[in-house]
């Protein structure tokens, strides 16, 4: 149904009228007004599709009426209806915004030019809607893109057309304007320029990022990745330029690949990073280039530790340490290779030149003194001077041919030379781990617990996404009679099997609380993970003696992490959430160790009162990516934090990273030491707002 209104003095003129529509067979609704009150009373009252306005009115002309219609805001179109009209009048009231002009009794042009003005009006006001969608949605655009922590730009022919704010403050700019002059391949290092000519011009051609080095308005470099993909803006062909900033990560990266080539002790080289160099030394050798090889070794390492202690002679090897670094140049390598070890290449080095060395080394070593030691006892150092040239040989057997007067150091003894561990053979214990039969020990092993030769060393928690913890895990360790010193893995099951397992836990959270309380300085917010066997949860005298302990020496609970077995959670069922529920009652914190996503679902996980899962990485099964994403998701989606233990190798970081967990913890990351003293200040995580800074420098504490 068309509705109508007519504006018309004539009663019969408008009778006519809706009297043709009617035998056009079209249904209407009509309404006559005859002055302008009635014209804006009706316009207010209803909805209606058309005008048809007498042109000789003598109340109101049809320029009125078109008037009133624009003022109530409404597009409805106007025709007028006349019985003869002067041509410069029709050239005036088609100017007013008629849409067209009908003479009064010739209505066959009535119908049509009504169904044609109705589409148009229609038309309009659809495009009108689209418009506004378009509208709203470039705002939106506008909103999502400026807001946009992502830098993005867009440019057409290599040359700028638009950017948000974040793609200005990256590139050192204050407004598109000053950008626009300039051409997007300045963006990056010329030498990369044209790899990133040819993704500009076929965005569609490259799916992935790829990295640069982009550099900004004042001369400052960045590492970022640059996405492109092909876009049009206001009918033009342009690209879309997204680049995010990786230079934290690369940051990390770098920090992570130093760290895996230093000893963490001393800052120098360590074994494996030293052999990779040595190899390509002998490569060199090929070529006629000959380089020289300097061991260096101080024996009585073992009589050293037991005469000043671990934490002297750490720093002794410290001083050495420096003092080697003093007597060599840029060009030439200094590693740690063993305990007492010390090894110096000399590439691309004459004989006179290396024996030059040899005598600035040996002069070093014999005026060498530790001011920390009392008696003055004299050091002994031997060194050995070792040419690398002809074919290539062992990079091994010419690392021991420097240290001829011992047998080659095993690579593993570079890892923990302080500690000289035994590892295990195989899946089984170790031989002096295992227990006879039930309820007894080896005898070497019930000796040592029973003279409680236990060493408690401290191995830091390193954070892989947010600002550095001072968070540490008490490392227990069991010294033989020969003076071989036993992780906690190898003779805890024994301990725990022959019912000595609850002495050894208060022992290890007596002398953990000790530790932490006498941190001062920058360690005095240091936190400790203190692991504990499984039979602990049912030990009830443990919680009393840790509460005590703490509040003597005015310790925070909250600085202590008990470390629980996830195996001794489904051993004691109900009794041990008890137990853990009082721990977290007296302010004390829970990690979740040797967790596996089998053993508890995730209503199960999220009733423990855990603030952190501890995932052991050593176990082939753990290792897995699936099992580390499942471990990582449950630990998110239950608030808890995760962490990566007992990672021996660094092909894992990029896999542990991907996966999302919070911590990394091992020994090709920093081996266990005697006091709470890593700097932590120095990690450079991916959200990290400090500079890097080098904590591997060799120093006497």
């Amino acid at each position: 149904m068309i509705r109508i209104l007519i504006a018309d003095d004539s009663p019969d003129d408008a009778e006519q009228c809706i009297q043709a529509l009617r035998e056009a067979k079209e249904p209407v609704r009509t309404c006559r007004v005859t002055g302008t009150a009635d014209l804006k009373n009706a316009l207010a009252a209803a909805e209606w599709d058309a005008l048809l306005a007498d042109h000789a009115m003598a109340q109101m002309s049809v320029a009125v009426a078109i008037s009133t219609v624009r003022d109530q805001k409404l597009d409805i179109p106007v025709i007028v209806l006349a019985r003869k009209i002067p041509d410069m009048q029709l050239q005036q009231v088609m100017a007013d915004g008629a849409r067209d002009v009908i003479v009064k009794g010739r209505w066959a042009r009535l119908l049509p030019a009504l169904r044609r003005e109705l589409q148009a009006a229609a038309d309009r006001r659809s495009s009108a809607r689209v418009s506004e969608s378009m509208r709203r949605l470039e705002d939106r655009y506008r909103v999502m893109i400026e807001g946009s922590q992502e830098a993005v730009c867009y440019c057409h022919d290599g040359m700028y057309v638009d950017a948000n704010p974040a793609y200005l403050a990256l590139v050192d700019y204050h407004d598109i304007g000053e950008l626009k002059g300039v051409p997007i391949l300045n963006l990056v290092e010329e030498t990369e320029r044209a790899r990133l000519k040819s993704q500009l011009r076929s965005p569609d051609s490259f799916r992935d990022s790829r990295e640069y080095t982009a550099i900004t308005r004042s001369g400052t470099r960045i590492a970022v990745e640059i996405a492109v993909a092909g876009v049009n803006i206001e009918s033009e062909p342009c690209v879309q330029v997204i680049v995010i900033d990786i230079s934290k990560r690369k940051e990390l990266e770098s920090s992570l690949q130093f760290l895996h080539q230093r000893d963490v002790l001393t800052g120098l080289c360590n074994r494996p990073y030293f052999l990779q160099e040595l190899g390509r030394a002998i490569d060199c050798a090929r070529d006629s280039s000959s380089s020289f090889l300097i061991g260096l070794e101080l024996h009585g390492m073992r009589e050293i530790n037991e005469a000043l202690g671990h934490t002297a002679c750490d720093r002794l090897l410290c001083e050495l340490a420096r003092e080697l670094g003093n007597r060599v140049n840029a060009q030439q390598l200094v590693g740690r290779v063993g305990g007492g070890q010390f090894a110096v290449l000399l590439p691309a080095t004459s004989r006179a030149q290396a024996t030059a060395v040899l005598q600035a080394l040996r002069e070093m070593s014999s005026g060498f003194r530790f001011p920390q030691d009392r008696e003055h006892r004299e050091l002994r150092f031997e060194l050995e001077l070792v040419e690398i040239n002809g074919p290539a040989g062992d990079r091994q057997k010419l690392l021991g041919s420097a240290f001829c007067h011992i047998a080659p150091a095993h690579p593993a003894a570079a890892a923990g030379p302080r500690l000289r561990p035994v590892a295990s053979s195989g899946p089984g214990p170790a031989p002096a781990a295992a227990a006879t039969h039930h309820g007894m020990l080896d005898p070497v092993l019930q000796d040592a617990v029973s003279k409680e030769r236990f060493h408690l060393l401290f191995q830091p928690l390193i954070n892989l996404r947010g600002e550095p913890r001072q968070y540490y895990e008490a490392c227990l360790y069991l010294e033989t009679e020969n003076g071989t010193m036993l992780p906690s893995a190898q003779f805890m099951p024994a301990v725990e099997k022959a019912g000595f397992a609850n002495r050894v836990d208060r022992w290890v959270v007596q002398r953990s609380i000790t530790a932490l309380g006498k941190c001062g300085g920058q360690q005095a917010r240091a936190e400790l993970f203190v692991p504990l066997s499984g039979s602990a949860v049912a030990d009830p005298m443990l919680l009393p003696a840790i509460q005590q302990h703490v509040k003597a020496m005015r310790l925070s609970p909250a600085r202590l992490h008990l470390q629980i077995p996830g195996e001794a959670l489904k051993q004691y069922g109900d009794g041990s959430l008890s137990f853990l529920q009082r721990i977290t009652d007296a302010g004390i914190e829970i990690a979740l160790d040797d967790y596996d996503p089998a053993m508890f679902d995730a209503q199960q996980l999220a009733e423990i009162p855990a603030n952190f899962i501890k995932i052991n990485c050593a176990l082939a099964r753990c290792a897995d990516e699936a099992v580390l994403r499942h471990a990582a998701s449950d630990a998110r989606a239950c608030s808890k934090q995760s962490v990566a233990a007992r990672v021996e190798d660094m092909t894992l970081f990029a896999l542990l990273w991907n996966c999302g967990l919070d911590y990394v913890q091992g020994e090709s990351l920093s081996p266990p030491a005697s006091e709470m003293n890593y700097n932590f200040e120095s990690e450079q995580t991916l959200t990290s707002d400090r500079p890097p800074a080098n904590p591997w420098q060799a120093h006497a504490v």
